[in-house]
């Protein structure tokens, strides 16, 4: 690039311009005579063609210079940059190379194109995947990178340049970025033109790929789980795709095949299972082409260009028992008899029951020496026996399902520590004389700081009936308690509020159509308490229809770290003693249902949480909850960390506390292998006492981010080039760009003078003019 032209002899102006004008004037005094013949037109061209050639000799007495600017040898860096990720090894099925392997052809040192740039630049060669590092043979790059952390790499690089001259840099890459999707970042920032090069590769490449997956598990019965999924198909129509849902063993639990019709792109598919085993469990979600069976089960295709993302790994949590229910009720009912039978079907809940069966008695009364001071509900029994029996200022309890013969001794649990030992409390029909002051206030710690589920049925000594108007208990309560007591006597149907509906715990049909008969075959309910009003945040998910209006049946809110409900129905048992078919199993359903609602956010006393990235752009952050027995956060505690890998290799991780959260305990842990990771924590107290476990889990799939889609990002290239001042090449095209970029503008430049009248085309030009003028003369027969 010449920047401008200069005389270098400017004493000889004069000279030149006469020998140009008198050369004009011999020309045409030579040629006047010629004019005007049929051939005037080719004799002036003859003329002029010897009035160039002298022309030209004459303005070499001038010694013109051409002055221009080029990049000062080696001064200049030159960035030469490789994607060494999984993705530049997917190839078309018809071609016998990866698009990393036809980039990495034109890559070798001795290219005419690298010998080119080598000479005017200080050439460095970088290759990236996870991290960057620096290379002197990029041909030694596998392309097994777990990751593409395309903004980090050229991050780092403009921070290794800094302050630095830099005319530019060549990536070399297919444009999949893992470490972020952020398409507001300013590429300019970097400070250096950017020239992409993106391998050639067939835009129309066939891929069926698992782009989503979600997992919910619900308080269904059983705890089913849904897995859902969507699948995007690139470049493949006419086929059915079969998504494949398979266990840790390999055995296929479900199936499914859709069919794609004209146009489609993305297949929803869903799967609902239950786990066999409680605990964590990782199951496998494949997807191919039907027409591709045989040839999946081996890892191969015909038509797709990766199978890395037709299959994913998924980690499911279900919780492990048993899960601990309080059941307190003032008096025997028929509504335990159909809890108690519908939890014992489920294996992870433990029911324990505390009935009062007759109320205490006055103290005062006229016995003699043959009458003792017990109850005499327990008369004729032993003499140990008769001495640990209730006393006339007692109430009369029986304990039902308790674990040990200590348990519930005393009646109602007297602390903390026994009375946290559970996860849920249900209160039926039990008046506010059964606690004491502390009791109650024991209740709501139970809620608040344990975060335990607390539901009280309805009856004739419940809520306001109760007398818990005033009592801790009627804060917890989601309804307002009314002042005076009320006949809860009405009749009343069932059905769901529009927050109810929105509640999957609730329903126990699939559809909403089979829901909505199921509500209208319940029969009517006898027994319906009566509230001031539903206090606010609190959801109303049940509606009892009355004669003249309708009355909250079911409130439900949350109160710190638990919630709490208020089911105002009093003899719900009747649905079951309908006599119609399934509707005791309705109930038990119901229950279950119910109960598992109650536990499923209750804390642990050890918890884990996983904080695991998208990509491998960081490590995974596994922080453990301690807490003790009064679930306030243990600072003291010993833990012992194990994580298993993949292969099966336990490691232990040291812990530390949190700096920021009392009883938190954090460890970090970088995957360095796909596949199935499990990690178990164990808390010991001060006293070398146990304090509780948990186990967990996470997947590490790096290609989920890689393989997102085979296409190459054109449009981030295209913005690269763009925004830095770069423009995206083609791999053809690096023999011309070499040729090119010292004419380009780089920090660095040294002044260059190139004498004109040296160049061999301008005595070309004189001798090519001059024989022109000697080829039409001759033509024409002149001398």
């Amino acid at each position: 690039m010449f920047d401008k032209l200069f005389i270098g002899a400017p004493q000889w102006t004069f000279a030149a311009i006469a020998v140009v004008v008198v050369s004009a004037l011999f020309i045409s005094r030579a040629y006047s005579g010629r004019l005007h013949t049929k051939h005037t037109g080719l004799f002036v061209v003859a003329g002029l063609l010897k009035w160039i050639a002298l022309g030209a000799l004459a303005f070499c007495l001038l010694q013109p210079m051409l002055e221009s600017e080029r990049p000062r040898p080696h001064a200049n860096l030159l960035g030469i940059v490789l994607d060494n990720s999984r993705s530049m090894t997917v190839r078309d099925p018809q071609d016998s190379k990866s698009r990393g392997e036809r980039l990495a052809d034109y890559l070798h040192s001795e290219m005419d194109w690298q010998v080119r740039v080598s000479q005017d630049f200080d050439v460095r060669r970088y290759a990236f995947d996870r991290g960057l590092r620096s290379l002197n043979d990029l041909r030694s790059t596998d392309f097994s990178g777990s990751a593409s952390a395309l903004h980090q790499s050229l991050q780092r690089i403009a921070s290794r340049f800094d302050d630095r001259p830099v005319a530019g840099l060549m990536l070399f890459t297919d444009g999949i970025a893992t470490d972020t999707d952020d398409a507001e970042f300013d590429w300019s920032s970097l400070g250096f033109p950017i020239y992409p090069v993106a391998p050639t590769s067939s835009k129309t490449l066939a891929d069926v790929t698992i782009e989503q997956v979600r997992t919910t598990q619900t308080n269904f019965e059983a705890s089913p789980v849904t897995l859902a999924a969507v699948i995007g198909v690139d470049g493949i129509t006419d086929q059915k795709i079969v998504a494949q849902l398979t266990d840790e063993s390999g055995k296929v639990i479900s199936e499914r095949i859709n069919e794609l019709t004209d146009g489609q792109s993305r297949v929803d598919v869903e799967f609902q299972f239950r786990p066999e085993q409680s605990g964590l469990q990782f199951y496998k979600l494949q997807v191919f082409p039907e027409s591709q069976r045989a040839l999946f089960q081996k890892g191969k295709s015909k038509i797709e260009g990766t199978l890395v993302n037709n299959s994913r790994l998924v980690a499911i949590q279900r919780d492990q028992g048993p899960y601990r229910i309080l059941y307190v009720a003032g008096r025997p009912n028929w509504e335990f008899k159909f809890i108690r039978r519908a939890l014992a079907e489920d294996d992870e809940v433990r029911l324990i029951g505390l009935l009062r069966i007759a109320k205490k008695e006055a103290k005062f009364s006229f016995r003699d020496r043959g009458v003792n001071s017990s109850n005499p509900l327990f008369s004729g029994f032993d003499k140990d026996e008769e001495e640990s029996a209730e006393q006339y200022d007692e109430p009369v309890l029986v304990r039902l399902g308790i674990d040990e013969a200590r348990q519930l001794s005393k009646g109602f649990p007297q602390d903390d520590e026994e009375l946290f030992g559970y996860h849920g409390i249900i209160l039926d029909d039990v008046d506010a004389s059964f606690f004491t002051q502390e009791q109650m206030l024991m209740l709501r710690r139970f809620v608040s700081a344990r975060g335990g589920g607390l539901l009280m049925l309805g009856g004739l000594e419940s809520f306001g009936n109760g007398g818990y108007e005033h009592t801790p208990l009627a804060d917890l309560m989601p309804v307002y308690l009314p002042r005076q007591s009320t006949s809860p006597n009405s009749s009343a149907r069932l059905e769901l509020s529009r927050e109810g509906w929105l509640q999957p715990w609730l329903r126990l049909r699939q559809t909403e159509a089979a829901e909505q008969n199921r509500i209208a075959q319940m029969p009517s309910f006898a027994t319906v308490n009566t509230v001031s009003d539903v206090k606010p945040g609190a959801s109303t998910l049940a509606l009892a229809q009355g004669d003249s209006q309708k009355k909250p049946a079911l409130v439900v809110q949350r109160f710190g770290k638990g919630q709490s409900a208020a089911l105002l129905v009093g003899d719900l048992w009747r649905w079951a003693m309908h006599r119609k078919q399934d509707e005791e199993k309705d109930l038990q359903q119901l229950w279950r249902q119910v109960v598992r609602w109650m536990i499923a956010d209750v804390p642990r006393a050890v918890q884990i949480d996983l904080d695991v990235a998208s990509d491998s752009s960081r490590p995974v952050n596994i922080a453990v909850t301690v807490r003790d027995p009064s679930y306030l956060p243990l600072d003291n505690a010993t833990m012992l960390l194990t994580v298993t890998s993949p292969g099966g290799e336990p490691l232990n991780l040291p812990m530390l506390p949190s700096a920021e959260q009392p009883g938190v305990y954090e460890a970090a842990y970088w995957p360095t292998q796909d596949g199935a990771y499990r990690v178990a924590a164990v808390a010991t107290g001060p006293d070398g006492a146990d304090i509780g476990r948990d186990a967990s889990g996470w997947v590490s799939e790096s290609a989920i981010a890689e393989f997102q889609t085979l296409r190459i990002n054109e449009s981030l290239l295209e913005q690269i080039a763009r925004q830095t001042g770069g423009r995206v090449l083609q791999p053809e095209d690096l023999d011309r760009f070499a040729r090119e970029l010292p004419n380009t503008k780089v920090p660095l430049m040294q002044r260059h003078v190139a004498p004109l009248w040296h160049e061999p085309w301008v005595l070309a030009l004189a001798l090519a003019c001059l024989c022109g003028e000697w080829g039409i003369r001759r033509f024409r027969g002149l001398p």
